[in-house]
């Protein structure tokens, strides 16, 4: 009786650990984005999302390395796949979180990225604004087919519709 008391209690605390963890990500997502002396406000993902991202890296990787070196309880053609998708995901997550990074200057916009060489577009450049609910995407357009996109769970992403607006670039919902 004791150990299933334990099983429910470890549960009851890994629920309260991922809902602490998802309201530090929403408060900390939700602050005003840095700006710098000139004016130019950066966008980027807060501290918490870029630590939460390395330390999943690391829990991942640990585990493929347990898993390998130890056996795993679970078929080999389960749970290789399983790691080696759970660590390439949050191989992916961790260089989006930590590499990326836009500017919103008064004549342009920099953008770097884990995925691209970096960008500078200027702002007369940029045709048409809009948010995708779908990927939670703010996207400026620019050029023939050139786009930017800055995910809502940034810090300050909500800047790039502010400017977008301020500046009479047109969006096709007409909100911010």
């Amino acid at each position: 009786m004791l150990g299933v008391q334990l099983g429910f209690v470890r549960h009851v605390l890994v629920a309260l650990a991922v809902v602490l963890i998802l309201v530090l990500l929403a408060r900390s997502a939700r602050r005003a984005p840095d700006v710098a002396p000139g004016g130019t406000i950066i966008i980027r993902y807060s501290w918490v999302t870029r630590g939460l991202a390395l330390v999943f890296l690391l829990i991942f990787v640990a585990g493929a390395i347990v898993a390998a070196t130890r056996g795993m309880k679970a078929p080999a053609w389960f749970g290789i796949p399983l790691m080696s998708a759970l660590v390439g995901f949050s191989a992916f997550v961790a260089l989006e979180t930590q590499r990326f990074r836009v500017e919103l200057g008064a004549d342009e916009i920099r953008v770097w990225s884990g995925w691209r060489r970096s960008r500078v577009i200027p702002w007369a450049a940029v045709t048409k604004y809009e948010y995708s609910d779908w990927n939670r995407w703010y996207v400026l357009h620019y050029g023939e087919r050139g786009k930017v996109r800055v995910s809502s769970y940034a810090v300050g992403a909500d800047s790039v519709g502010h400017e977008a607006q301020r500046r009479g670039i047109r969006s096709p919902e007409g909100r911010i």
